[in-house]
């Protein structure tokens, strides 16, 4: 598996959420051919999306172990050479990204891992499709013109299962060997 990700240039959406977060360590700490990580991140309010990468992703607990690995200096000097951090938002054309940072994205991307989204049953249902939906034709778009340079190897989107409430009325349950044999014929 090591050879498929070895020179890989990959941008990873979703990477301050728990999914996210486990497969950036899983990266950093089992694939070291992989040559850069872009994660798109949201800029919050009064914080700059580098923050919320320090923040939230390096300075988890989730990262222990890449940090023992390389010990704390180790980890972040790896982290500064392999990890970028791209200023952007899903929900903007163009991702909402500054056009430089868009056609770097274009002109380097190898692999898109597709993570980010909504599963809050709260949310109003027009952001939650502005999310959800046309995110990700957003990032497919990217996608398509990564493909058209050339040199593009894949585009992986991992939708969460949404946590609903106990149903007080269950069915049975479909036997989950019937159910991929009907997923993937």
């Amino acid at each position: 598996m090591e050879d498929i990700y070895k020179g890989q240039r990959m941008l990873i959406t979703g990477a301050t959420g728990y999914v996210g977060k486990v497969l950036v360590e899983k990266i950093l700490r089992c694939l070291p051919g992989v040559e850069k990580i872009y994660l798109l991140i949201r800029p919050k309010k009064d914080v700059h999306p580098f923050e919320r990468l320090q923040k939230e992703l390096f300075d988890s607990k989730v990262m222990d172990r890449v940090k023992e690995m390389y010990g704390a200096e180790g980890f972040m000097e790896m982290c500064k050479k392999k990890v970028v951090a791209v200023e952007g938002s899903l929900t903007d054309d163009r991702l909402g990204m500054k056009a430089e940072d868009y056609n770097m994205l274009v002109r380097d991307c190898t692999m898109i891992l597709h993570l980010a989204a909504t599963i809050d049953f709260n949310e109003a249902l027009g952001a939650s499709t502005k999310l959800n939906v046309l995110g990700s034709l957003q990032i497919l778009t990217l996608a398509r013109k990564c493909h058209q340079r050339g040199g593009f190897d894949a585009f992986i989107h991992e939708a969460e299962r949404p946590r609903l409430p106990p149903d007080p009325h269950p069915r049975q349950e479909v036997p989950p060997a019937w159910r991929l044999r009907c997923l993937h014929p």
